[in-house]
């Protein structure tokens, strides 16, 4: 899902939250739903050996996505590691809400965005791999074994 649609979609949500809650609980929910994604320009970094513009990077997962249409529906893209989408991540903002409760509403716009990802990759018929734990990611690092479908790793 693209940036863009996160933000239409968390906006969304975050007017419910910010009914529920209240406005910084509504910030914080919509920046995470939102900001999560900042690991796909990361890795995008980490790609391409070297410092890139946010439209460049952008360009890059479009292409991507072009590529990915043309295989047609049901194939399976291996996506690498975008740690803020981790379950160890995850379950550390969740750890740390225990102490800071309004933080459970950047918890639960992950688990939004989460979701949202996985809705948009079912609807077009993508099965992106990506993997959920950085433990499983580094497990696999030596073997080789990094795009084995359905072994610590999501679908979407």
């Amino acid at each position: 899902m693209y940036p863009r649609e996160h933000l239409k979609y968390g906006v969304i949500a975050a007017t419910v939250a910010a009914i529920a809650g209240g406005v910084t609980e509504a910030g914080l929910f919509l920046a995470a739903t939102t900001l999560i994604d900042v690991d796909h320009y990361l890795r995008y970094l980490y790609v391409a050996k070297k410092m890139a513009r946010l439209k460049t990077a952008h360009t890059y997962y479009m292409a991507v996505d072009a590529a990915t249409k043309k295989l047609g529906p049901g194939v399976t893209i291996p996506k690498g590691m975008y740690f803020l989408h981790t379950v160890e991540v995850l379950a550390l903002l969740a750890a740390v809400s225990v102490a800071y409760p309004v933080l459970w509403w950047a918890f639960a716009g992950g688990m939004y965005h989460m979701l949202l990802d996985a809705i948009d990759c079912r609807r077009r018929g993508i099965n992106y791999t990506k993997y959920i734990s950085i433990i499983g990611y580094l497990a696999r690092s030596g073997t080789g074994n990094r795009t084995n479908q359905f072994r610590g790793k999501s679908r979407c």
